[in-house]
């Protein structure tokens, strides 16, 4: 993609992102089974609160990490697979990208990658296995090989917070809140470089 903030760049994402949520959907409603029910989408309650502060907390920390890490591979200046590009456009644009990162990939990846997969794989294997498992899948789809480190590590985070609280809506608002931080970031500093 050309530029990620542009409206038109968005839109393959965008409709990747609602067709695999009707599919997984009607897979669902097939078998007679609900959204909520069946993935753990569950109304939060006070410790979901904290679980999703210690959460932004720790990915804050594993960025920190990882950009030593990228220091010390010679990759310092390293852009995430997808983001090379990112400049602003126009307001719309930032809207739509930010909307995605906020809210529409935490919410489609998450089901997919917690609720499914890590569902999955635990049903097989340990909580940890799986955990780590759903991670790697989350890294490997990023297609980001000096990152990777960083996405199995934050997926399989996401996947114990899902696991600890049994509420899919901690991952999903871990990642919007930090993903949607991070996307007002490359605006902001986009706009200030210029």
């Amino acid at each position: 993609m050309d530029d990620p903030a542009a409206v038109a760049g968005q839109l393959p994402r965008v409709a990747g992102y609602l067709a695999g949520l009707a599919v997984l959907g009607a897979r669902l409603r097939a078998r007679g089974t609900g959204w909520f029910g069946a993935l753990g989408l569950r109304r939060p309650v006070a410790g979901d609160a904290l679980a999703v502060a210690l959460g932004v907390f720790a990915v804050a920390g594993l960025r920190a990490l990882t950009y030593a890490y990228l220091a010390a591979i010679g990759a310092g200046a390293h852009v995430q697979t997808g983001l090379e590009g990112f400049r602003v456009v126009n307001w719309a644009g930032v809207i739509v990208a930010v909307f995605v990162a906020a809210a529409l990939a935490p919410v489609a990846e998450e089901v997919f990658f917690r609720g499914v997969a890590f569902k999955a794989l635990e049903a097989r294997t340990t909580p940890l296995r799986a955990a780590f498992g759903s991670g790697a899948l989350f890294a490997f789809a990023r297609l980001d090989v000096a990152l990777f480190p960083f996405f199995v590590l934050y997926g399989t985070m996401l996947a114990l917070l899902y696991r600890r609280t049994n509420n899919l809506w901690v991952p999903i608002l871990v990642r919007g809140i930090f993903d949607g931080a991070t996307t007002a970031a490359l605006v902001w500093l986009d706009i200030s470089v210029r």
